[in-house]
């Protein structure tokens, strides 16, 4: 039990090669939602809306596809969680792509991806990978929780972090000022 603690924290530890955690463009939220799907179904009582088929999400520089997204929402329509998945084992996995403010490219792979909005908690179920530049983290379960900046993740972890490159020290003759 100690090894698997261990393990978890390990994993947030090592996650600061993300700097400053995985945030989104800010000027996303701000963008008009882009939704395509081969079938829509909405429910007022219920408070959700489910895509099926072939689900395309946008909103500025998010992308989402999955084969099914629910997105569930209160009274006031405010979107409180989103539910992407694969529906079969012949399915895509769900696929996210976001720019972060500083430029850098975030991306998130799959079977299953739910949102918390009110946590702002992004959970990522089976075959879970997520990456930006070389960095990469694997595992069955990827909890990001991006109000604190913490990385989770857990079954058979494999994470790939890169070096960061130094610049060149300048050698003493490099320094020498050039006869004239």
């Amino acid at each position: 039990m100690k090894m698997k603690k261990m393990n978890k924290w390990l994993i947030v530890v090592c996650w600061c090669c993300f700097p400053a955690g995985l945030m989104a463009l800010s000027t996303d939220p701000e963008q008009p939602l882009k939704i395509g799907a081969d079938k829509a179904t909405l429910d007022n009582a219920k408070g959700e809306t489910v895509y099926l088929g072939n689900v395309d999400i946008k909103q500025g520089s998010l992308h989402l596809k999955a084969a099914q997204v629910t997105l569930f929402y209160g009274k006031n329509k405010n979107i409180h969680k989103i539910v992407a998945k694969t529906l079969s084992s012949k399915d895509e996995p769900v696929y996210f792509r976001q720019l972060l403010d500083n430029g850098e490219e975030v991306k998130a792979n799959a079977r299953q991806m739910r949102y918390e909005a009110s946590r702002d908690m992004l959970h990522l179920e089976g075959n879970a990978k997520v990456w930006k530049d070389k960095d990469t983290v694997t595992g069955e379960h990827i909890v990001y929780d991006a109000k604190n900046g913490q990385i989770t993740a857990q079954g058979r972890v494999n994470m790939v972090i890169e070096p960061v490159s130094k610049p060149q020290k300048k050698s003493a003759t490099d320094t020498k000022e050039p006869k004239q």
